[in-house]
């Protein structure tokens, strides 16, 4: 199993990883950097890929995904609430940004129409892999996502968040078996102060 990182790596937005599934990858969300410019993850060709699995719907997660469904698609795998959400805040990223985007209005509704709907802890066959989605309860519909493929497991886990809030409970971090975890950092070195 191989891990390409094409962006997300010391840096906030972009997020974007593939990991090797035989001859193809899973990609693993494919993000913007949303700063004084736009940025997109590094390229793979949409030929070597697989499928791709949103871990939930901020731009820096899934602002580029549409670029796969210019011409034809893959299967889009994630959890429900973040296909809802990604329609509305990658509708707004081209209507208000102002910003370029290689990939149009059409592109997001071809990418929706490849989305097949997970549910949290239950093993998909993808390729020569699988993937299951672990609740992120970062925001409704976030998802962790634990590949299998070549004998090995890996943990992506996206954002998460470890504390309950009023809108989620903290997640879950019961994890066995893990050849390698992809853990968000952003904050990692902050402390925050306890919400009541």
């Amino acid at each position: 199993m191989k891990i390409r990182f094409m962006g997300a790596c010391q840096e906030v937005g972009r997020s974007a990883f593939a990991v090797s599934m035989g001859e193809k990858y899973l990609v693993l969300d494919y993000g913007v950097m949303v700063n004084h410019h736009v940025g997109f993850p590094m390229h793979i060709p949409p030929k070597e890929v697989e499928a791709i699995v949103l871990t939930h719907a901020h731009l820096d997660h899934v602002g580029s995904a549409p670029i796969f469904y210019i011409a034809g698609g893959v299967p889009l795998y994630g959890v429900q609430p973040t296909f809802n959400l990604t329609n509305l805040i990658i509708k707004d990223f081209l209507k208000l940004s102002g910003y370029y985007a290689p990939y149009e209005y059409i592109d997001l509704q071809t990418m929706l129409k490849h989305q097949r709907d997970l549910q949290y802890k239950q093993a998909t066959d993808i390729g020569k892999g699988s993937v299951t989605l672990i609740n992120a309860r970062h925001i409704p519909g976030s998802a962790q996502a634990i590949v299998q493929s070549d004998g090995k497991r890996i943990l992506y886990t996206g954002d998460f968040n470890r504390q309950p809030t009023r809108l989620v409970d903290g997640a879950d971090p019961e994890y066995k078996n893990l050849d390698a975890i992809v853990m968000e950092g952003t904050y990692a070195m902050e402390d925050h102060p306890i919400r009541d």
